[in-house]
C-alpha cells in the first residue's frame, strides 16, 4: 500500500505531525473484564488531508476489538472510502480512509478524528499498550511516512483478595408446612479470588458444608455435603430451623496473599408451620404472600394469619389470589370476598370472585396513581383482605405489600464539591430497594456544565441492589474536559431497568446534585 501511494504523489515531507490517542490513558477506575471502552486516534495541523493509512496493534490476550468507526478528518468534507486490509488477533493491517474527491478536500480545524476504536477487556494486566506501528498520510503538500505516534496505555490491576461467597435457597423466612421436604441449593455461591502470584486467579469452591439446627437450640442435628441436595430433610414439627452453609475455596496455586480467606458462611432461618385442618383461606399476589404466621422482615408473629407479598411500583397491576381448602383439599365454586385498603386505611377495592377447581379465586386491580402522587416515607403499606364461608364456618386472611418506587435514590454525594478542568469528580449514589428480593438495575450519571452542555457521564450496568437495604456504589466518576464552561454544574442521576435503547424503563424520579466547575 505504501509503495503504491508513493508512486501516485510527489514525495515531499510536510511539517512534523503527531498521531495521538484521546485519551492517551485511562485515568480513574478502568473498565473491568467484559466491559468496553473507546479511544480515538487524532491528528493535528494537517490541512487538505485527503488520505491516511495505518496499522494498529494490541495484545489479543488483553483486548478484543469490538468496533472501529471512521472519524471526521475526511468524512466531514464529503464522501469517503473507509476500508481495512485485514484484521487478525491483535492487529489491523492497512486501515485506510480516503476522499473520493482527491487533493481538493479541505478538513475542519484541528484536532481531527481519524478513527475511533472500541475494545472489550478480556483479562487483568499490570500494563499494556495499543500502538500504531506504521502510518502515512497524504495532503496537497505530499506524503509523510511514519509520523510521530503516541501510544495508549492501559492497566487493570487485580482486585483485592476476595473470599468465596456462600449463597443458597431456601431464602430466610420462607415458610414450609409440616411434612414438606426441603431442597438445599447453593449453585449461586461464588468462587474466591487470590491476587498471588500476580495478576491473580480464581479459587473455585471445593466444599459445600450444610449444618442444620432443627429446633434452633444451638445444637447441630444434621450435617450434609454437596452443592445441591434434593430432599435434604423433612419438616417434622412446627417451629424454626437454622440452616448454615459454609463454602471452602482453597488457593491451589500458591503463593497466597495473607489477606485471602478461603471460607464463608451464611445462615437462613425457615419457618415450619402446621397443616391447618378444617376450612382455610390463604390470600397472596403474583409476587408471593403465601403462608401464615410471620412478618418476613422482623420474624415476629402477626396477630392475624398473614403473609407479605413483594413490593409493587406505581401503576403496576396487582393480581390477587385466594386459595380455599378444607382439610387441605381444594374447595371449588365458593364466593370469596375481597377488600383492599391503602396506606391510610381507606378502602380502594371491594370484589367477589368464585373459586375454581383448584380452590383458587382471583381478582385484579391497577395501583392508583394521582397526578400529585408522592411517597412521603419512601413507600406505603397496602393491605389485602379475603374471607369465605365453608360449611357456615367463616375464615379470613390478610396479605400486605409495599407500594412505591422499587429502587429509589436516597441521596447523592459529590467529591470534590469544587472541581477544575481536566480533573475527576466522584459521585456516590445512595439507593434503597423496598422489595424483599434483590433487583438488578442500570445506573447512570450525567454532568451538565453551566451552559447546559453534557460534558461527561458514567454508567453501571447490571448493578444488583440487595433487597430491603440502603445501598451505594462509589465507582461512578466523570472527567471534566478542558472545554467545559465554568460555573455551576448539574449532575443528573437515573435508575433504569436496562439501557433505554434496550427498552429499559425508569424505576424512580431523577435525582440531581450540584458541583462547582472553577478555575484552578
Amino acid at each position: 500500500m505504501a509503495s503504491l501511494i508513493a508512486t501516485m504523489i510527489p514525495f515531499a515531507y510536510a511539517s512534523p505531525t503527531t498521531y495521538y490517542f484521546d485519551p492517551a490513558l485511562i485515568v480513574g477506575p478502568p473498565p473491568g473484564i467484559g466491559e468496553t471502552f473507546t479511544v480515538t486516534i487524532r491528528v493535528d495541523e494537517v490541512p487538505d488531508l485527503f488520505m491516511w493509512v495505518m496499522d494498529i496493534s494490541w495484545d489479543p490476550a488483553i483486548f478484543d476489538l469490538v468496533d472501529y468507526v471512521e472519524g471526521n478528518a475526511i468524512k466531514a468534507s464529503g464522501s469517503t472510502i473507509f476500508t481495512v486490509g485485514s484484521i487478525t488477533d491483535g492487529f489491523i493491517d492497512d486501515l485506510t480512509c480516503g476522499s473520493l474527491f482527491g487533493a481538493e478536500v479541505s478538513v475542519p480545524p484541528n484536532p481531527t478524528d481519524l478513527v475511533s476504536l472500541t475494545f472489550e477487556v478480556e483479562a487483568i494486566t499490570l500494563g499494556t499498550y495499543i500502538d500504531i506501528p506504521w502510518a502515512i498520510w497524504l495532503n496537497i503538500g505530499g506524503l509523510e511516512n511514519t509520523p510521530d505516534v503516541g501510544r495508549f496505555y492501559f492497566e487493570l490491576p487485580p482486585p483485592p483478595p476476595t473470599p468465596p461467597k456462600a449463597k443458597f435457597t431456601p431464602e430466610t423466612c420462607v415458610m414450609f408446612e409440616v411434612g414438606e421436604t426441603i431442597t438445599l441449593d447453593a449453585t449461586t455461591s461464588t468462587a474466591g479470588y487470590d491476587t498471588l502470584p500476580a495478576p491473580g486467579h480464581s479459587c473455585p469452591i471445593t466444599e459445600y458444608k450444610w449444618e442444620i439446627d432443627l429446633d434452633c437450640d444451638g445444637m447441630i442435628d444434621l450435617t450434609l455435603y454437596g452443592e445441591y441436595i434434593e430432599d435434604a430433610f423433612t419438616c417434622e414439627a412446627p417451629g424454626d430451623v437454622w440452616i448454615t452453609l459454609t463454602v471452602t475455596a482453597p488457593d491451589t496455586e500458591p503463593d497466597t496473599h495473607p489477606d485471602y480467606v478461603e471460607t464463608d458462611s451464611e445462615t437462613h432461618t425457615i419457618h415450619q408451620v402446621p397443616v391447618v385442618l378444617g376450612p382455610v383461606i390463604d390470600v397472596f399476589t403474583q409476587r408471593g404472600g403465601e403462608g401464615t404466621g410471620f412478618d418476613p422482615v422482623t420474624g415476629e408473629p402477626w396477630p392475624h394469619p398473614t403473609g407479605w407479598s413483594d413490593a409493587f411500583a406505581p401503576q403496576e397491576e396487582v393480581i390477587v389470589f385466594a386459595k380455599v381448602t378444607y382439610n387441605d383439599d381444594p374447595v371449588q365454586n365458593k364466593p370469596v370476598a375481597f377488600e383492599v385498603k391503602d396506606e391510610t386505611g381507606g378502602a380502594v377495592v371491594y370484589r367477589v370472585a368464585f373459586t375454581n377447581s383448584e380452590g383458587i379465586a382471583n381478582i385484579t386491580f391497577r395501583l392508583i396513581w394521582e397526578c400529585d402522587k408522592t411517597f412521603a416515607d419512601n413507600y406505603e403499606v397496602w393491605t389485602i383482605y379475603a374471607s369465605v364461608s365453608v360449611s357456615e364456618e367463616k375464615v379470613d386472611d390478610i396479605c400486605k405489600f409495599r407500594y412505591g418506587w422499587l429502587v429509589q435514590i436516597e441521596g447523592i454525594d459529590v467529591v470534590p464539591g469544587t472541581v477544575h478542568k481536566c480533573e475527576w469528580v466522584t459521585i456516590t449514589v445512595y439507593l434503597k430497594n423496598i422489595a424483599i428480593k434483590d433487583i438488578t438495575v442500570f445506573l447512570t450519571v450525567v454532568l451538565y456544565d453551566d451552559c447546559g452542555v453534557p460534558i461527561g457521564l458514567d454508567t453501571v450496568a447490571d448493578l444488583t441492589v440487595p433487597g430491603e437495604v440502603l445501598y451505594w456504589d462509589p465507582e461512578l466518576t466523570i472527567h471534566i474536559p478542558k472545554w467545559a464552561f465554568l460555573g455551576t454544574g448539574t449532575i443528573y442521576v437515573n435508575v433504569f431497568t436496562a439501557p433505554p435503547q434496550e427498552c429499559g424503563l425508569p424505576m424512580c424520579p431523577e435525582g440531581t446534585a450540584i458541583v462547582i466547575l472553577a478555575k484552578p
